[in-house]
């Protein structure tokens, strides 16, 4: 979630700057592919990307700039930690973990 906030925040700037995508790529040295994963939230970004990023798409204010390391900073971390999923309620499955529609093996002398 934190990343495609940042993502799209990255997307708006870019946007509101009248730049492509591929000139983003050529100021932090990557391809037009990991750009698109950027501004999808795909990917984690990295602080000198974002910095870059802010600079290409116009007067960066300090403040926002701030806000958006924060941001990945956070979604890093979030990435980083195991097991995330098991406290979040929108991913808990709604079934329990056994298969459905194994056959469970009768006991011995039942009826067929």
């Amino acid at each position: 979630m934190l990343g495609r906030r940042l993502g799209g925040e990255l997307l708006r700037l870019r946007d509101a700057a009248a730049k492509t995508q591929q000139r983003a790529a050529e100021v932090i040295g990557a391809t037009n592919s990991k750009i698109v994963k950027m501004e999808r939230g795909w990917v984690p970004m990295r602080d000198p990307d974002i910095r870059a990023l802010c600079e290409f798409h116009g007067p960066a204010d300090g403040k926002a700039v701030t806000r958006l390391l924060g941001l990945a900073r956070l979604d890093r971390g979030r990435r980083k930690a195991k097991g995330w999923w098991r406290n979040s309620p929108h991913c808990r499955p709604a079934v329990s973990h056994g298969h459905v529609g194994a056959r469970v093996p009768r006991a011995s002398g039942g009826r067929r």
